[in-house]
């Protein structure tokens, strides 16, 4: 049978879509606009439908530069707002540095020690569903925080070390699970947080929109992990896998051939931190009461469970140290306690409600219970005359810590209004810097040189520069596009009510990400859905609808146009493209259902 060949490969067939998209990208504006619509209005839809037509057949890189160029040459619109909207992007320039600090990051092995740890523990040996459930989880935590093709690339070696331990083959039914499994779980983690991933934030630019990355990780998150549930279930009563070959799998093999963690993986694994802490601590530190309330109870919780162990392990090993200093910790906890309540009950003073209006909630709470377990620490790696020693001056720290948070929370507060005005961008930009400042043996933790060859998808972010242009251009005043889609179709979808308005872009969002381009998918619906609520007054959250798009433009499952990895996936002969079109419908499926009966609702209560 012949090997199909594609447009881009056929010299006729390519020259002849490519004179057809530059006569949209700079032709049709010369066509007699509508009535009611602008000229360069007219040109950009010309922009839209040229570029949309050689992304899909040719390329995504120089396409998304063309798209620049002839948006720049639009009157209304400029060069100015061209490249300030693309390449000088806060979301452009936000992508370009997260990607170097993940790079940095897959360099190391942490990313196969959280993998191979979640494989080796006690509840995945007791059955081979719970090896396949720790398995896959893994994947789901670590593509929270990377690139989805970047993780799955490196999972594969894993994975395939997994099929030889097992004497799993091809064509057998459990590498079919964990091969598509791996891949579905690699696209569902992209959808569940915007750190390193381009289209949760790529929507929310294209709509003019800023939420902080808790309030969507809040809803996305919940979603994400219902998702999987449900695709295991999915699994497990369609594809029906034998799964005896993972009950009890002798899998220290791979943690024996990782070597000890080394200094220059544990320091860019503490710079991967500190962008991460950045990010997302503004966010944390709110004004809310029920949020002091239960980071309170976790940090009461932890310290009851700290007194226990340590009088636990004190009689285990007959320690009367660790006894004493048991008893002490205890009673410092207990009289706390009582004085807390006196206190509270008698409306002399709520600690709640003090801690609450300080703003640093998570800071002086994380503080508080970090200082604790470094403390349990000292406790477990110290000789004996030296304990007590080493428990003073944590508690001095402690004490001191906790003070400082308390006494100058303003200060405090500052830092972190400044932060947070620094807008996304910021995080990522400090950490490639200590990436690059920090050395090890005379080699700093990665070059600018060597991650802007190889750890950066320029093909990607060039996409990335044309769709935030092409969005600003959609959303322009000036141009006035969006003022006529609000006016037409204001009427034509206005009768229509809210929750079928909302199961459209749902389905639109899901369908076009599973056959096309997933930043194309995030950038059109999004701004679509955007101009059309704004129009028709809807009663719809916009923040959570436009939130829902970017979190499903990552849900690519069905076909491997969809995403590098799906391919990959589909010619891994563990599945074919059949496989993965059968199980990825039905977890769109799934994915739409979750998205309108619990995403919206949880994501509208938290953006109103």
């Amino acid at each position: 049978m012949a090997k199909k060949i594609s447009i881009k490969d056929n010299k006729i067939l390519s020259t002849i879509v490519i004179v057809i998209a530059l006569f949209f990208d700079f032709g049709f504006r010369f066509i007699p606009a509508p009535s009611g619509m602008s000229q360069d209005a007219f040109g950009v839809i010309g922009i839209f439908i040229g570029s949309l037509i050689l992304w899909l057949t040719i390329s995504i890189d120089w396409p998304s530069i063309l798209c620049i160029l002839a948006l720049g040459l639009l009157p209304s619109f400029g060069f100015t707002n061209a490249f300030t909207s693309s390449f000088g992007s806060e979301t452009f320039i936000f992508l370009m540095f997260t990607f170097v600090c993940t790079y940095a990051l897959s360099k190391t092995n942490i990313i196969k020690r959280i993998a191979v740890w979640f494989i080796n523990t006690k509840l995945a040996k007791k059955s081979g569903w719970l090896f396949v459930t720790m398995f896959l989880l893994s994947v789901l935590l670590l593509g929270m925080f990377m690139s989805p093709t970047v993780l799955f690339v490196v999972l594969i070696p894993i994975l395939e070390q997994i099929f030889e331990i097992a004497k799993i083959e091809k064509g057998e039914r459990i590498g079919k699970l964990l091969y598509i499994g791996m891949a579905f779980c690699v696209s569902i983690s992209s959808g569940m947080t915007p750190i390193a991933h381009v289209f949760p934030v790529l929507a929310l630019k294209t709509a003019g929109l800023t939420i902080n990355y808790i309030s969507y990780m809040a809803f996305a998150i919940p979603v994400g992990l219902i998702v999987f549930a449900l695709m295991l279930l999915m699994f497990k009563l369609f594809l029906k896998p034998d799964v005896t070959k993972l009950t009890n799998l002798d899998t220290t093999v791979l943690q024996n051939e990782l070597p000890k963690m080394d200094l220059k993986e544990k320091l860019t694994l503490s710079v991967f931190a500190i962008v991460v802490f950045l990010w997302i601590t503004p966010s944390l530190c709110l004004d809310n009461m029920v949020f002091t309330i239960i980071l309170f109870s976790i940090f009461f919780v932890a310290t009851v469970l700290l007194c226990i162990k340590v009088i636990k392990n004190s009689i285990l090993t007959k320690s009367k140290t660790n006894l004493v200093l048991g008893i002490i910790y205890s009673s410092l906890l207990l009289i706390a306690a009582i004085t807390f309540l006196t206190l509270l009950f008698t409306n002399s003073f709520n600690l709640f409600g003090y801690i609450n209006s300080t703003k640093i909630t998570f800071l002086i709470l994380f503080a508080i219970l970090i200082l604790f377990l470094v403390l349990h620490k000292f406790i477990n790696n110290i000789s004996e005359h030296k304990k007590f020693t080493a428990s003073l001056i944590a508690v001095i720290c402690l004490s001191l810590i906790s003070t400082f948070f308390i006494i100058f929370p303003n200060l405090i507060v500052t830092t972190l209004e400044f932060i947070s005005n620094c807008k996304t961008a910021f995080p990522p930009i400090v950490g490639t810097l200590l990436l690059c400042i920090i050395k090890i043996d005379n080699k700093p933790l990665v070059t600018i040189q060597d991650a802007f060859k190889n750890g950066i998808p320029w093909s990607s972010l060039m996409m990335c520069a044309g769709t935030l242009a092409l969005g600003s251009a959609l959303t322009n005043s000036a141009i006035g596009l969006k003022t006529y889609i609000e006016t037409n179709l204001t009427s034509a979808l206005g009768g229509l009510s809210q929750i079928v308005v909302l199961i459209i872009f749902v389905v639109w969002a899901l369908i076009q990400t599973n056959l096309s381009s997933n930043m194309v998918t995030a950038t059109l619906v999004s701004a679509v859905a955007n101009t059309l609520l704004l129009g028709i007054s809807s009663t719809l959250v916009l923040p959570c609808v436009i939130s829902i798009i970017g979190m499903l433009s990552a849900y690519a499952f069905a076909t491997p146009p969809s995403m590098p990895h799906i391919a990959i996936t589909t010619s891994s002969g563990y599945a074919n493209t059949k496989d993965v079109f059968k199980f990825g419908l039905i977890l769109m499926a799934i994915s739409m259902i979750i998205s309108l009966a619990i995403g919206y609702p949880l994501g509208a209560l938290l953006m109103k």
